[in-house]
């Protein structure tokens, strides 16, 4: 049954029933605690009276030690009375004007009046076994309900009871009697003689404890009525709280909800793109380090090409240099040939000259007859001679001139091989400046492109890590919407418990209908 109230019957009937409990604790403590209180009044009361009695023996006690006897009649005069007879008188005198019951008692009692009944007996008992008791207090029930409160002190021999009490050889008749005809019992200092019995009856108490008890009763339910009446209230305000907190609330994670499924839905799409663009830039990344590698074969390329035209065009140069030193030959052998036809020209003058001579001296050998015929033989073998010199100085002139035309043509082919050689060299400088500044942009090229490929690797780093973190957000979304759910579903829960339904046809929060507790308070 409490568990099909709503939130408001269970907060007023667990207040209630807590307040119920406390009073009914607090009442009970309380009646008990004034119940100790009576008790110990009507103790205090009794012990009182059996310690004002137990004063009162030992005052007549010391009184009976002032005896006076008679000179004319010789009988013995008491100036005091005897304990025992004051004490029993005291106790009828007490228990006839007060509620209380008082008597003296003992096992070994003179007067039938001091018999002691079953329970006077039991505590005697318990002092003769026990003789360091002070006194023994009970509370006795009857067979018809009620209640007693029974006190006991015990009654103990002293020096003024020996006189009644002692050694029988001390008797003042000499008869091992007391004053008062008795016999001695030979008790000792300190010997349990009885006790002084208090019984003093409940049933005044009774009343006042029941009195009491009707009181706090009746307080009580008055306090719970009254704190129920204000806890209503309080609880009605606290429910009208929670009724708007609810609403708000409810829009709250309505809110919530939506928001969560949309970042939900964004980190999924933002998930994916940067899958996406991640693998994107796995496939550039590679391209780069593709680009990369060859950028770098290119550099090195470059850089060889740029050292073997370097080396072309020292040996251009050298090239051209030594043309230069063999054009420089060619005009020397070319001056040289020159200077042979000129001595061969002379020559050959001198052998046409030495003809002719050789011709007059023949024609003078002639004319001299036989005196000059051995000066024309010398003639005609000079003759001889000086044509055989014509012939090879024509021979070696013809020889000459071919060889200084081939010279002369080489000198031309040499000059224009030497133009070509400069062209060469010039043409191999611009090819060597292009080449270096080709190494140089290829070098260039080959470090920014290994920095775009670096940037790339950290941008592909970058992008998973942002892959990774929307995954994560997507998946934080999705706990988030479920959360967002669970609480609506809480939200709903504690509408209905605070007598607001869930929803209404159209989806809004509305009010159930006020429960019973707030139609009684709005009727009230």
């Amino acid at each position: 049954m409490f568990e099909k109230m709503n939130l408001m019957s269970r907060f007023i009937v667990t207040i209630i029933i807590s307040i119920v409990i406390a009073m009914s604790v607090l009442s009970y403590f309380n009646m008990k605690r004034q119940n100790a209180q009576f008790l110990a009044e009507i103790e205090t009361q009794a012990t009182m009276a059996a310690h004002e009695l137990m004063c009162i023996r030992k005052i007549i006690a010391e009184k009976q030690k002032v005896i006076n006897t008679d000179s004319e009649t010789g009988n013995v005069e008491f100036k005091g009375v005897i304990p025992a007879i004051i004490g029993r008188e005291v106790s009828e005198l007490f228990s006839a004007s007060t509620p209380f019951k008082m008597k003296q008692t003992s096992l070994k009692y003179r007067n039938p009046k001091n018999k002691p009944d079953e329970w006077e007996a039991k505590q005697l008992q318990g002092f003769e076994s026990n003789p360091d008791l002070k006194e023994i207090k009970e509370v006795v029930k009857l067979e018809d309900g009620s209640k007693l409160f029974r006190c006991i002190i015990p009654l103990k021999i002293d020096e003024g009871c020996l006189k009644c009490h002692g050694d029988p050889a001390t008797s003042p008749t000499g008869d091992g009697k007391d004053i008062a005809g008795k016999p001695m019992e030979n008790y000792k200092p300190g010997d349990i003689r009885g006790g002084i019995s208090v019984t003093a009856p409940m049933v005044e108490v009774s009343k006042a404890i029941t009195s009491n008890r009707n009181f706090n009763i009746f307080g009580s339910a008055i306090f719970v009525f009254l704190v129920g009446v204000v806890v209503f209230f309080i609880v009605r305000n606290i429910i009208g709280f929670l009724k708007r907190l609810v609403e708000n609330l409810h829009e709250g994670a309505e809110q919530v909800s939506s928001a969560s499924e949309q970042i939900s839905a964004s980190s999924q799409t933002l998930a994916d793109g940067a899958t996406q663009q991640a693998s994107s830039l796995e496939e550039t990344s590679s391209a780069i380090e593709e680009m990369s590698s060859m950028t770098t074969r290119n550099a090195d390329s470059a850089k060889e090409a740029n050292q073997l035209a370097i080396k072309a065009r020292t040996s251009a140069e050298n090239g051209s240099q030594a043309m230069q030193e063999m054009h420089d030959i060619m005009k020397e052998l070319n001056s040289g040939n020159n200077k042979v036809l000129s001595i061969i020209k002379s020559i050959d003058e001198i052998a046409f000259q030495t003809n002719l001579l050789a011709l007059n001296a023949a024609v003078e050998a002639a004319r001299a007859g036989e005196h000059g015929k051995g000066f024309a033989v010398v003639a005609q073998e000079v003759r001889s001679l000086a044509q055989r010199s014509a012939v090879a100085a024509k021979e070696t002139a013809e020889l000459i001139h071919s060889r200084v035309a081939c010279t002369e043509n080489a000198t031309k082919v040499t000059d224009k091989l030497g133009i070509a050689l400069n062209d060469i060299v010039v043409d191999t400088k611009k090819v060597t400046d292009l080449a270096g500044e080709i190494a140089a942009g290829s070098q260039e090229q080959a470090d920014g492109t290994m920095q775009l490929s670096k940037a790339t690797t950290q941008m592909d780093q970058v992008t998973q890590n942002t892959a990774a973190t929307a995954e994560e957000l997507a998946s934080s979304s999705e706990e988030l919407s479920a959360q967002a759910k669970s609480l609506e579903e809480r939200i709903d829960e504690l509408a209905s418990e605070i007598g607001m339904r869930n929803t209404d046809s159209d989806g809004n929060l509305e009010f159930k209908g006020v429960i019973l507790a707030i139609v009684g308070c709005e009727n009230f």
